[in-house]
């Protein structure tokens, strides 16, 4: 019994790895990294190299040059190695090679693809799209300005009696004002950006192709239509980039990583699922409610206005509002 359990135990962590995983293939000549011990401490492995394929042994085993002696090595210690300079060569603009783990790989364009779509499967870096023309745009996640659900859109379980329905209704009547698709505005917490260093921080605006300036301005227009930015004459600025989705659609987004390695970690934690599941466990019914731009009902901090202001090719703007790509947001979302 307990080698069978033991059995399933193996097997379901093995589909659970296999999920995220690709399948790496090397050729003779190739640079690639090696995960080693480190020279401080050989409890700790890093990426060393780059160092030459010269023998494919079997599917999975490959001779590395390491220094002059030859050594084998799985494949799952192995990493292409992509020469920066050649890159170069063929890039038509400035990159910048980033490798933080976060959404962005590369940035070379104000046009990027998701982590989740499309990525080599041995660099594990999105592709660069910077030919796009008209009909390659799809959409972009634009905020609606006009209400167009409801308290009349929300679902109530069909199970309930009819006197709990209606009970149900009531209840979504009296709070009709704030159950619609509009961003509504809190006034129990403020977002606040604290930060190392009072330098301003500036970071070059990417390139974005022309068949994207009018959609993007359009969300431009229809957030400032909502106060959800304003115009700003700020001395920071970081970059706009509009992100291609697995669906086709874009999303745009601002890239505040640098603006986010400057400011002071606000730890608030996070709340535990398991002791909130076990909290309800005696409650018989639950409603899910899903916030519209959540982040956007947060307001921030006059005074940290300006750290959030981003550059756009109609001039530069700032948040009103608490952006969903500052490194604390989800904290003071948490927090209130």
């Amino acid at each position: 019994m307990a080698s069978q359990e033991l059995a399933k135990a193996s097997n379901r962590y093995k589909r659970n790895y296999d999920k995220k995983t690709n399948h790496r293939s090397f050729n003779v000549g190739d640079s690639v990294l090696l995960l080693l011990p480190s020279d401080t401490n050989k409890l700790v492995s890093q990426w060393r190299g780059p160092y030459k394929v010269v023998q494919k042994s079997g599917s999975l085993d490959y001779s590395i040059d390491v220094n002059g002696k030859i050594k084998m090595f799985h494949a799952n210690l192995l990493k292409r190695y992509i020469n920066r300079e050649a890159e170069d060569k063929s890039m038509t603009t400035e990159c910048k090679g980033i490798d933080d783990g976060g959404l962005v790989d590369v940035v070379c364009s104000a046009v990027i693809v998701e982590h989740d779509a499309q990525l080599d499967p041995e660099t594990q870096e999105g592709h660069i799209n910077q030919n796009m023309e008209s009909k390659d745009v799809g959409h972009l996640e634009l905020t609606p300005t006009e209400v167009e659900e409801t308290y009349q859109n929300v679902e109530v379980n069909q199970n309930l009696t009819w006197a709990q329905t209606e009970k149900v209704k009531r209840i979504l009547y009296n709070f009709k004002d704030v159950l619609t698709d509009r961003p509504g505005h809190t006034q129990l917490v403020a977002h606040s950006i604290k930060l190392t260093s009072d330098e301003p921080l500036r970071v070059k605006q990417y390139p974005i192709p022309h068949a994207m300036k009018e959609v993007v301005q359009e969300e431009i227009d229809k957030m400032l239509q909502m106060k959800i930015i304003e115009r700003s004459d700020s001395p920071y600025s970081a970059p706009i980039v509009i992100v291609k989705k697995k669906d086709g659609g874009n999303r745009f987004c601002i890239d505040y990583r640098q603006l986010n390695k400057l400011t002071v970690f606000d730890a608030e934690p996070m709340p535990s699922m398991d002791a909130i599941v076990t909290h309800l466990a005696q409650d018989h019914f639950f409603s899910k409610l899903d916030l519209s731009k959540g982040y956007w009902q947060v307001a921030v901090e006059e005074n940290c206005k300006h750290l959030t202001a981003f550059a756009t090719p109609s001039g530069l703007f700032q948040f009103n509002v608490m952006p969903f790509w500052l490194v604390n947001a989800p904290a003071t979302f948490n927090r209130m």
